[in-house]
């Protein structure tokens, strides 16, 4: 009878184990968005680009609804179990990712986006083995790199800084994400914001912001 206990506890935790390993496959998965800027700015017919991302926002609603409507299926599975109460993890990458693609400069959309799609999933398979500290100090490092490269054209006072702030913000938004505020979001915009106003700052003093890290495409 212990024997099949075991058994039965062993199967449940390598079928949640393979599911966790999937969900951060997944989540790496997100860093796919900055192939936006490899596209052609005018697609066939003189259609601009951006259709792509406008058409993304539906495609995520209709997820999200046939979600809702049809508990019994495999997405669910892969959902941690508080995301099948609220909008998924999933779908708030995507309208984060969406906005900074639109919205903000390449040295900030794409270390933003990278960020977030390989920090958080290491952060959390470091906090599921209860080592929280080396999950967001790695995570804190590989975030900084990104950060350091995407302005590493400027001076390296302000690629320093710049590289602070991004990694610096995206940790606290990792720790600090609430249950209808995901830090899937989070991590991306709060970083965005910050350093969108530190180009304005250097720009209003007159110092050289970054060059565009796919300049030639995009």
């Amino acid at each position: 009878m212990i024997n099949v206990k075991k058994q039965k506890d062993k199967r449940r935790f390598t079928s949640q184990r393979n599911k966790s390993l999937q969900r951060r496959i997944l989540h790496m998965a997100g860093a796919i968005f900055i192939g936006y800027y490899f596209l052609p700015r005018s697609l066939p017919f003189n259609i601009p680009r951006t259709i792509v991302l406008y058409a993304i926002i539906p495609v995520v609603l209709a997820i999200e609804l046939y979600r809702w409507n049809v508990r019994e299926h495999r997405l669910n599975d892969l959902l941690r179990e508080y995301e099948h109460s609220r909008p998924a993890s999933f779908s708030y990458f995507a309208i984060g990712s969406i906005l900074l693609l639109l919205f903000f400069p390449q040295y900030i959309s794409i270390p933003c986006i990278l960020s977030t799609a390989f920090c958080d999933p290491i952060i959390g398979e470091f906090k599921q083995k209860n080592k929280r500290f080396i999950g967001y100090l790695l995570g804190f490092i590989i975030s900084i790199l990104f950060f350091i490269l995407a302005w590493s054209s400027t001076k390296p006072w302000i690629t320093i800084s710049a590289a602070f702030i991004g990694a610096g913000s995206s940790m606290i938004s990792e720790h600090k994400s609430t249950f209808y505020i995901d830090d899937d979001l989070l991590m991306q915009l709060v970083p965005a914001l910050l350093l969108l106003l530190f180009t304005f700052l250097l720009t209003t003093l007159s110092f050289q912001l970054p060059d565009q890290l796919i300049s030639s495409l995009g």
